[in-house]
């Protein structure tokens, strides 16, 4: 299983984060209040939506909560957390490490997992009667074998009872040996974030994923998820963020994905995608980053990137070929550029010191040639890194990693 794409404190820290969210801004508007001013987007988007949608009625009770959270905890090695405060004692659900409460004292957040809490053994099925939950987070215990998760971990099937859960908006599930998303998940229809990471899932990626029209962020990453990308994901209009890197997809970037206006980041990394890249990517006005590397894309890089917002542009380790375009250097908020290890030739283009906002210039292990023009060296006064070895500047000798402002007199 691939380990290249995303970390376990990151991915922790950013449910963390979205699910917090997603209660803050809930009460706020219950008590009549607005979203905090200027607030990131990617983070108020979803939770002003859950402030908009009719909450299902939540079977059960607090009782109840009560006994399936002492089943999951026997079912998940509880006994052996580091941290487990409060876990089977008479305290109020609302004061168990992880366990968050409304105010009726049904459980609305269940976030466990990591250093210190590791989880073993199957999700069980008493899980999906949590009915007031809105956020689930799981990440299992790290244990590999020659690079393969060991069953001293989460494993099993993910329970289709989850489908129960009516109320839920975030669904996350980690470094686990779960090989499928049962059908059943299709029903959640309150879902804004999907997110099942660095585990076993094999097949297709399922094509009824596009039915989860409320989706913002869909993370299906590190897994060995082949075959193509369903065009079905081009219904998830809403969609911010689409992270499939790190998997086995081929076939081509489908033309449905054009259909995504709000889209912000895209990361299909590390797949064995074909084809050319599609010109369509530079219209996706929203688009902050993209990250195609180490795939096997083809032709030339597209010439036209429009209005581009993007802040990080990520084109290496494939089999790109012609001059690098001059409208690359028309995207104003491109801060990391990055073509390396590709068959590009050519002159680098001067346009490209027009990116005053650029930090990160990656040209190495291609094939460019000629004179390195003044505004690239220019660059290095803004102290741009610049890494341009491994191709034909006779001027620079010696396999030079980076380029140096003091080896301008030699070229």
């Amino acid at each position: 299983m691939n380990n290249l794409v995303k970390g376990r404190s990151t991915w922790m820290l950013r449910a963390g984060f979205a699910a917090l969210a997603l209660i803050l801004v809930t009460t706020l508007a219950a008590c009549g209040g607005d979203a905090v001013p200027g607030e990131d987007a990617a983070t108020a988007a979803p939770a002003t939506e859950a402030t908009e949608r009719v909450r299902a009625p939540a079977p059960g009770s607090p009782a109840t909560d009560r006994e399936i959270l002492i089943a999951l905890y026997n079912a998940l090695d509880g006994p052996n957390w580091e941290n487990s405060e409060n876990w089977l004692s008479d305290a109020p659900l609302g004061e168990w490490e992880d366990v968050n409460t409304d105010e009726n004292g049904r459980v609305v957040r269940l976030q466990i997992g990591g250093e210190g809490q590791e989880l073993k053994g199957e999700i069980p099925p008493e899980v999906g009667g949590l009915g007031a939950l809105r956020v689930l987070t799981l990440s299992g215990a790290i244990r590999r074998v020659d690079g393969v998760l060991t069953d001293d971990t989460l494993h099993g099937a993910i329970p289709p009872e989850l489908a129960n859960l009516s109320n839920l908006d975030t669904l996350g599930i980690s470094y686990s040996e779960v090989s499928q998303i049962p059908p059943e998940l299709a029903n959640l229809s309150n879902l804004i974030s999907l997110s099942i990471t660095d585990s076993e899932l094999s097949g297709e990626i399922p094509p009824w994923l596009g039915d989860l029209s409320g989706l913002q962020d869909l993370w299906l990453s590190n897994t060995r998820l082949s075959g193509e990308i369903p065009p079905e994901l081009g219904r998830l209009t809403r969609l911010r963020d689409l992270n499939l890197g790190g998997n086995q997809l081929t076939g081509g970037i489908p033309q449905e994905i054009a259909g995504l206006p709000s889209l912000f980041t895209l990361s299909l990394a590390h797949n064995q995608l074909s084809g050319e890249i599609p010109p369509w990517l530079g219209n996706l006005s929203n688009l902050g980053s993209l990250d195609l590397r180490r795939n096997q894309l083809s032709g030339e890089i597209p010439a036209d990137w429009g209005t581009s917002r993007l802040h990080s542009l990520n084109l290496s380790g494939n089999q790109l070929s012609g001059a690098i375009p001059s409208g690359l250097g028309n995207i104003d908020n491109l801060e990391d550029l990055n073509l390396h290890e590709n068959q590009l030739s050519g002159a680098i283009p001067a346009e490209l010191g027009n990116l005053d906002n650029l930090k990160s210039l990656t040209l190495h292990e291609n094939q460019l040639s000629g004179e390195i023009p003044s505004e690239v060296w220019n660059m290095l006064e803004r102290e741009v890194e610049i890494e341009i070895y491994g191709n034909d500047f006779p001027c620079l000798t010696g396999g030079l990693r980076h380029l140096y402002i003091e080896q301008r007199a030699n070229c």
